[in-house]
């Protein structure tokens, strides 16, 4: 993206027009990108799985954004739209989906990181300023230090409520 339309996202997110930042996976492999015509070829990118350390790099590190904002930003906000009540929040009675974040250690983005079936990150070679540790899912480690811990299965349906978007 060019740098003008980033300033301008973090401007509408500063001002509250914005109110999610998120990210869709496709976890293609390299030679399904580059070895046909673009249109072609699968569409999107990966990068769910650094969405955090870049979003929080870009945004409390080099624009001084309040963690309680990435939050709000990157896991209230996307749950309550979707009407995802027992998502994005820690209150009493909710599923226990937790991140244990180091927000000081750096490190530099390689392919081979990737914990999906993909084989190149478009974040390759990309130092960023904080990773992700441990996370869990309804109470239960699934990933420790970018290794998945967890058996498969261990996804589940969610049910969800449709919003009053006239609320």
């Amino acid at each position: 993206r060019k740098e003008d339309d980033v300033e301008a996202m973090f401007e509408y997110l500063r001002r509250g027009v914005l109110s999610v930042v998120s990210t869709d996976h496709v976890a293609s492999k390299r030679a399904d990108k580059v070895d046909r015509p673009w249109w072609e070829g699968p569409f999107g990118a990966n990068g769910v799985q650094v969405s955090l350390p870049v979003f929080h790099d870009e945004a409390v590190n080099e624009r001084d954004f309040s963690y309680p904002f990435l939050v709000r930003v990157m896991s209230r906000n996307p749950a309550r739209i979707f009407g995802m009540s027992d998502k994005g929040t820690l209150d009493p009675g909710t599923d226990a989906d937790v991140i244990l974040f180091d927000p000081e250690e750096t490190y530099t983005i390689t392919d081979e990181d990737n914990a999906s079936n993909a084989d190149f990150s478009i974040y390759e070679g990309r130092e960023v300023t904080g990773r992700v540790k441990k996370t869990f899912v309804r109470g239960e480690l699934i990933a420790d230090d970018g290794e998945i811990v967890s058996e498969p299965g261990h996804g589940e349906y969610i049910n969800r409520e449709l919003p009053d978007w006239d609320a």
